[in-house]
């Protein structure tokens, strides 16, 4: 495994239309690509710089050495300057095997004395990235292997040069792609500056007619599904050079326990179960993975394989930083915790759990008991799409409705809620009904903790393992069925439906987790192995019907690991499937340690105090039509209404394209704050605060339409008018004007509003900026005032009011704009309340929320808006916080709050 990186300055290039550039990028702290690459391959680094032209081309390898008998194979491999190849990848084709031979070196050979580049490629099995020069035809080929299993990223420079990269960290002001695993291959030629897309000529196995063909009556057995999985981990286990153990991605479920058996069975080395859990806690993948451990430890012995618990530290900033730089492109909030979690399980670092810490026989049945009610649960529900028609009714008397099957009274929803607060009956799960002050079943409320659950493990000596490979369970899911919502596309669309539901996740693997996810892994000097991607695996089950069951998902896996170890495993073939951010309890845990509750962490581009922001959109072919909306990030939403990036949503909009952004309002302390605002901006008839507070300055609201205002021009003033009446007049927001030509009439506007307002309009303290739409995301606006209470830190560290000390952690405090003194916030709201010229105001007793504050040190008079740009009282703080439910579905920006209306 290596990290490569190319270069070549001032190449303004034609880039396919397949390769979708991101906008998160800029906003990620990137850390050197030099070093990162270094990270990703500590065996060795070379660079290489070539003249071609007037073309100066840069070349970088790091090298991780895995197998090849000479030793670590210097990289970047050059011949005579006239071809050079940046190679990362593993062969696993049947004529490399036993050969100790180079994979680079083999590769170079062929490619070098081939005539077609890509026939070399078309013929090469396992995961791969490679860019290759070929100074005679004056061409630069890279890509990927047809699976994505290596990533590779695309950027291009604001001054034309283009960089093709195993990581990011290249420039902050660089657009960001990932190379499209689809199939093809992509050649730069120097020449006339152009990217041509190669199709691979046998094509990519999955997207052929045949594959997953539901006409087929052959479902293949478990039997025939082990041996091929077996052949694919040995081929990922065998051969390599380096001495240490085999690592596996560890959860306990079905993926990582069949792994875990097989690379001991395939293998003599000793294999390392990495887990993750916050803060090395309790959490349901660590229950899991004690039980699967101990099971695993009495068939093989615990010499030959060890459980390393791995913690998260939910609370380490410069960990976040390092994720969001290595995931970047992809920095949605969900990406971030699936990228924490896995980065700290590749690290392999941790406390060692003996089997005998894996908790007594009666822990063990109670976790077996819990999975097992669960999966049962699971199985009885009715999914989205499936009809009620012949389903058992409500056992209540004369109800007609259709009782859920799960329910322990067999009844519908309202009356196993209603007859529970009448009668003394059992708890049900799956309504959360029951008698008044129940708690559901569990399992291990009498069953003694182990150790590790309990946190009496905390000064344990920690280890790191020395595995040079992490077996994943990457693409189980999507290659056997693991997801629900497969068996919600058959019963809605047949056997058809659910082929093109997997076929598309299959599809998106590359984009959605695969790059990322080898970024984050290999930061660590590891390669992450696929075993369920493995090329046979994937035409063996794409030659039998689809997977498909009634009872449970994943059938043929399940069925295999229940023949594994002489049958020791079939209590671990029930365990249910979990995303390893809720596994982990990390979504959680993150999630209510930045957001007032889960559900409104799932948005993108958003992480800790996030962006926030409404904005008015003109149509471009009706310039009469606007379009009201929110967003957490506005370059990225106008794309997405103007129909350049297919996710996101926006549809309601594609009647009147292209569409220009002219303002953005940001600097709400939370989304639910900015989508008030919203609400109001669209429905101005129905809120008191406009209908009464701009009549009262003679700026009626029009009766016509769906009470919406007539065009753009008046959803411009009606927005300034708003600024101008508490409580947003009192908020420390942003009226950021992105078209240059409606910057007078926004001056124009507010200069009116102001003089209609008088005095009233004085408190008012927003302000007017023009900054360009790339840099509205979250460090902008944070930035100014963390460097202010920065700043206060160094000169005091107590209130200037009561003169008591800040607690560390609590941000509610406010720094003078003129003298730097600082003080609570609730200090300075009491005693320093007045008007513009630092009076005492006729209306103080009854003011919730002063307009004006007077320092009591320098006398100096702020706006209350200002002065709430310096507290940080935005930040949301865990002791603010109550816990919130686990919600495992994400949602995109629509189903966030993008509520928006269109304005006709």
């Amino acid at each position: 495994m290596c990290g490569i990186c190319f270069h070549v300055n001032t190449c303004a290039s034609s880039i396919p239309a397949s390769f979708k550039f991101e906008d998160h990028f800029a906003s990620a702290k990137l850390p050197d690509v030099e070093e990162l690459l270094r990270c990703r391959g500590p065996d060795h680094f070379g660079t290489r710089r070539v003249q071609h032209d007037d073309l100066t081309l840069d070349f970088q390898s790091a090298v991780l050495h895995m197998r090849g008998s000479q030793g670590a194979v210097q990289q970047p491999r050059c011949f005579a300057n006239d071809y050079i190849l940046l190679w990362n990848g593993e062969l696993f084709n049947d004529e490399f095997s036993g050969s100790g031979r180079s994979d680079t070196l083999e590769v170079f050979h062929r490619l070098r004395r081939a005539d077609d580049v890509v026939a070399v490629l078309d013929g090469l099995k396992g995961p791969f990235a490679f860019v290759f020069y070929d100074r005679r035809k004056g061409e630069i080929w890279f890509g990927r292997d047809r699976f994505g299993r290596r990533s590779l990223l695309l950027s291009d420079d604001a001054d034309g040069g283009l960089t093709v990269a195993s990581v990011g960290g290249i420039s902050s002001e660089s657009r960001v792609a990932e190379v499209p695993a689809e199939g093809s291959v992509y050649c730069l030629e120097l020449g006339s500056r152009k990217i041509r897309e190669v199709r691979y000529p046998s094509g990519v196995c999955y997207r052929k007619e045949a594959f997953w063909n539901t006409g087929t009556a052959d479902t293949g057995t478990p039997e025939e599904f082990l041996t091929i999985l077996r052949r694919a981990v040995a081929r990922r286990v065998q051969m390599l050079d380096h001495p240490g153990p085999i690592g596996v991605l560890f959860s306990g479920g079905v993926d990582s326990t069949a792994l875990a058996v097989l690379a001991l069975e395939e293998s003599d080395r000793q294999v390392d179960l990495l887990t993750a859990s916050v803060d090395g806690k309790d959490s349901p993948d660590l229950r899991t993975a004690l039980v699967s451990y101990k099971r695993l430890a009495e068939v093989y012995g615990s010499d030959r394989v060890r459980l390393i618990l791995c913690p998260i530290d939910a609370a380490d900033k410069g960990m976040y930083d390092r994720v969001m730089g290595l995931s970047s492109p992809e920095v949605t909030h969900m990406d971030i915790n699936i990228s924490a979690a896995l980065w700290t399980a590749a690290r392999g670092e941790g406390i060692v759990v003996a089997p005998e810490e894996c908790g007594t026989a009666e822990f063990r049945q109670s976790v077996l008991a819990e999975e097992s009610e669960a999966l049962a649960e699971c199985r009885g529900m009715k999914v989205r799409g499936e009809s009620g028609h012949g389903r058992e009714k409500c056992s209540h008397d004369g109800c007609t409705r259709v009782a859920k099957d799960t329910c322990v009274r067999h009844m519908c929803k309202f009356c196993c809620r209603r007859v529970a607060a009448e009668d003394d009956l059992p708890y049900c799960r799956t309504h959360k009904a029951g008698v008044k002050d129940r708690t559901p079943t569990d399992h291990t409320a009498g069953a003694p903790l182990p150790r590790v659950l309990t946190g009496m493990c905390d000064g344990a000596t920690r280890v790191r393992s020395e595995a040079r490979v992490i077996l994943v369970g990457h693409g189980a899911d999507e290659v056997v069925g693991g997801y629900a919502r497969y068996r919600t596309s058959e019963l809605r669309d047949g056997l058809e439906g659910r082929r093109r539901e997997m076929l598309k996740d299959l599809d998106r693997l590359w984009r959605r987790n695969l790059g990322r996810d080898d970024r984050v892994m290999s930061d660590h000097g590891r390669e992450p192995r696929h075993p369920y991607l493995d090329e046979e695996l994937i035409e063996w089950v794409g030659r039998h019907k689809l997977c498909d069951s009634e009872v449970e998902t994943k059938p043929l896996l399940r069925g295999a690991v229940r023949l594994l170890a002489g049958g020791a495993l079939v209590d671990m073939a029930g365990f249910r499937k979990r995303a390893i951010q809720f596994g982990t309890r990390l979504a959680k845990v993150n999630n209510v340690a930045h957001f007032v509750s889960v559900a409104m962490s799932h948005s993108p581009g958003t992480s800790g105090s996030g962006f926030y922001g409404c904005y008015l959109l003109q149509s471009e072919a009706s310039p009469n039509v606007g379009y009201i909306g929110f967003t957490v990030n506005p370059r990225r939403r106008i794309r997405q209404h103007n129909g350049e990036l297919n996710a996101g949503g926006a549809h309601r909009t594609k009647r009147h394209r292209p569409w220009k952004m002219l303002l953005v309002c940001y600097g709400f302390s939370s989304q639910v704050q900015a989508l008030q605002f919203e609400w109001t901006w669209q429905h101005p008839r129905l809120s008191r605060l406009t209908r009464e507070g701009l009549a009262s300055i003679g700026k009626g609201l029009t009766k016509r339409g769906r009470q919406r205002t007539n065009n753009v021009h008046d959803d411009l003033a009606l927005v300034i008018g708003m600024l101008h009446l508490p409580p947003w007049s009192r908020m420390p927001l942003v009226l950021n004007v992105l078209e240059p030509g409606i910057a007078s009439a926004v001056e124009a506007k507010v200069a009116e509003f102001r003089t209609a307002r008088g005095e009233a309009a004085s408190g008012s303290c927003f302000r007017i900026e023009h900054l360009p739409i790339e840099v509205l995301h979250r460090t902008h606006v944070a930035g100014s005032a963390q460097a202010l209470v920065d700043e206060a830190d160094s000169r005091n560290h107590a209130c200037c009011i009561c003169m008591q000390a800040f607690t560390p952690g609590i941000t509610k405090r406010a720094v003078c704009l003129s003298c730097r003194n600082s003080s609570h916030i609730t200090c300075i709201a009491s005693v320093g309340c007045c008007d513009s010229t630092g009076s005492p105001p006729l209306d103080a007793e009854d003011r919730l929320i002063p307009d004006f504050i007077k320092c009591p040190v320098c006398d100096d008079v702020s706006k209350w808006g200002d002065l709430l740009r310096t507290v940080g009282v935005y930040q949301k703080q865990p002791e603010m916080l109550g816990s919130s439910d686990e919600d495992e579905n994400e949602l995109d920006e629509n189903e966030i709050g993008d509520s928006p209306v269109d304005v006709s």
